[in-house]
């Protein structure tokens, strides 16, 4: 997730690469489970139904576990980009997070100046077990530090599949007050070929 967000952040002179969303074709399915571990100061644990600026910054603060799942579903596509349902699923409720979320099918290389601002590592390759199956993987490290925040985020990536088979992310914020360990997993992939004309309503 980390190297996802500064991705974004893009590059004057950019250089793209093809995405392996290129290789789904529509009514493909990718779910994820996200597991995440706070542990907040009581005396930062955000009360039900207030407002207080830790909860505008980061939702809400509470020490605990919390399990997650994210669906995505691609309904349509074309030379360009894809389009992607995005649901989530927590508690037995599921909700639409996006009904359609383009996603270009070329896309920019990190900004070297950005990479100069981290410790980028490959470990190297890697074979993990999920739910949705075995894979093989590379095993990278991302780690940055900044005045109030640092996180390591091992991510295990496959040619396979356009997001990663597992990452692990450990953060420790405002000096290390707030810690984080988030374990995102693969659990469904069901994969369609990019010719099959079917459409998912």
């Amino acid at each position: 997730m980390l190297l996802l967000i500064l991705m974004a952040a893009g590059s004057p002179n950019p250089v793209l690469h093809e995405t392996q969303w290129a290789r789904l074709g529509v009514g493909s399915v990718i779910e994820t489970e996200v597991v995440a571990v706070m542990e907040v100061p009581p005396e930062w644990e955000s009360p039900k139904g207030s407002s207080n600026g830790m909860m505008i910054m980061f939702g809400s603060l509470h020490s605990g576990t919390s399990k997650e799942r994210f669906i995505h579903t691609l309904i349509r596509r074309n030379s360009k980009e894809v389009v992607l349902r995005l649901e989530s699923e927590r508690e037995g409720k599921r909700t639409v997070i996006h009904a359609e979320q383009k996603v270009p099918l070329l896309l920019e290389e990190l900004d070297p100046a950005i990479q100069r601002k981290l410790t980028m590592t490959t470990i190297g390759p890697e074979t993990i077990k999920t739910p949705a199956g075995e894979f093989h993987t590379t095993h990278t490290r991302v780690e940055s530090t900044g005045e109030d925040a640092a996180i390591v985020a091992d991510t295990w990536s496959s040619v396979e599949c356009p997001v990663a088979i597992k990452e692990v992310e450990v953060s420790a914020l405002f000096g290390g007050k707030v810690k984080s360990h988030k374990t995102t997993t693969l659990v469904r992939f069901s994969r369609a070929e990019p010719h099959t004309p079917a459409q998912v309503p």
